[in-house]
């Protein structure tokens, strides 16, 4: 992910391509919110002027829209070859989100915003693709109790409760760090989280077995 240090405004000594602007408007709407992230805002961060920033994105909605399109793109890729029984694909899956959520802090914060503030995106294009999510990870929970290698629950009730505790731990990195006594984005506290997310989302499932290390 490009970096998001502010630049002077105007023409970039390299040409920025859509995605480099994506990247970075990732931190501004994390950081101020949809509504607070101005596309002047953006512009700075990106290093170019408000009018050739309206030149890759009509609007701040199809910004916004094509920033979740981006996440919503990388999270799906970690369900990509899982491989393994259930349980190890379960842990598999975690592992893979926990370290691309401790890679990309500003997607964790960000995401949290729009659950809990029901900003724009639940309301426009992207739903139907985060809802679809929400459902495809409940459905894989209930394959789960299907072949008995967890308790029976509400599929949905739990998928939600699995989003909260992967997207907490760094959307709230300042208070994570303060629990943790160490800078919680580090490569070793991921791993750490890695460990301790394992665990916990096998005792949130009632795992029969123990997790695989």
């Amino acid at each position: 992910m490009p970096p998001a240090a502010k630049r002077s405004a105007g023409r970039p000594k390299i040409p920025l391509t859509r995605e480099d602007i994506v990247a970075i408007a990732i931190g501004a709407f994390a950081d101020h919110g949809y509504a607070g992230a101005s596309m002047r805002i953006i512009a700075e961060r990106v290093g170019i002027r408000k009018s050739s920033l309206f030149h890759h994105f009509v609007s701040k909605d199809a910004l916004y829209d094509a920033v979740f399109a981006n996440l919503l793109e990388e999270l799906s890729g970690l369900l990509e070859g899982l491989g393994g029984d259930w349980l190890t694909q379960l842990d598999t899956l975690g592992d893979r989100l926990t370290g691309w959520l401790g890679a990309h802090p500003h997607a964790s914060r960000l995401l949290m915003r729009e659950i809990v503030s029901s900003g724009p995106v639940l309301d426009g294009t992207t739903s139907q693709a985060i809802h679809g999510t929400m459902a495809a990870t409940a459905a894989f929970l209930q394959e789960g109790m299907r072949q008995g290698a967890i308790i029976d629950s509400h599929p949905g009730h739990l998928a939600v409760s699995i989003v909260g505790l992967h997207l907490t731990w760094f959307a709230a990195a300042p208070v994570s760090t303060g629990v943790a006594g160490c800078d919680v984005l580090t490569a070793t506290a991921i791993q750490q989280r890695k460990d301790e997310v394992r665990s916990q989302v096998r005792r949130l499932c009632g795992a029969v077995q123990p997790p695989h290390y």
